[in-house]
This record gives structure tokens, C-alpha cells and sequence, in this order.
């Protein structure tokens, strides 16, 4: 029964990522000439499948952000900003609800 509610729980995470995912592949990996970084620091758009722009998510979305990947386009962008804003809220929110109960929980027990 715990297993059923565990799968559950990463059901939206995954969505998010998976259609972020997505979004960000079809918003970047076609990217004009034009709108590409200058020559010799990036030869062609690091969004060249669905899984490397959900890896792109998932690390934009967790803050580490290693800085090998990002989107160049006005839509990429704006695109970009929006899951790094779900992200805090989908993260760092209900994580503040968990510490919180956490600390609660702590101080009845050790009373």
C-alpha cells in the first residue's frame, strides 16, 4: 500500500520534467544561425533530444545548473524562467511545509 502512494508522489515530478522537456526541445533544437552563441563555444544546440533537454530541467530545476546548457532563443528563454519559478514552487515551498512539521514532530518527541 505504501509502495502505490510513493509511486504516487513522483508522478508530477516526472510530468514536469517530461514536459518541460519537451517544450524546451521543440522551443531550441532547430535554433536560426543568427540567435547561436559566437563561434567555438558552442558548435550546435546541447537540445538535441527530449532527454537532454529533460536533463536540462531537472538540473536547471534542483539550482545545480551546471552552465553547459541553455537556451538561447526569446521563446527558450521565457520558457526557461518559467520552470526555474515552478520549480521553486513545486521544490522549495513544499519543502518549507516539511521542515516545519519535521521541527514540530522533533519538539513533541523530545518533550
Amino acid at each position: 500500500s505504501s509502495g502505490i502512494n510513493a509511486e504516487w508522489s513522483l508522478r508530477p515530478g516526472f510530468l514536469f520534467v517530461i514536459t518541460f522537456g519537451s517544450i524546451m526541445f521543440y522551443l531550441e533544437h532547430d535554433v536560426p544561425e543568427d540567435q547561436m552563441p559566437p563561434e567555438g563555444s558552442r558548435p550546435n544546440t546541447p537540445f538535441s533530444s527530449i532527454l537532454m533537454s529533460c536533463w536540462w530541467v531537472l538540473v536547471s530545476v534542483t539550482t545545480v545548473g551546471f552552465g553547459d546548457m541553455y537556451p538561447v532563443t526569446t521563446a527558450g528563454k521565457f520558457a526557461g524562467s518559467v520552470v526555474l519559478c515552478l520549480g521553486i514552487i513545486c521544490l522549495a515551498l513544499p519543502m518549507t511545509i516539511i521542515v516545519t512539521k519535521f521541527s514540530i514532530e522533533f519538539d513533541r518527541e523530545k518533550s
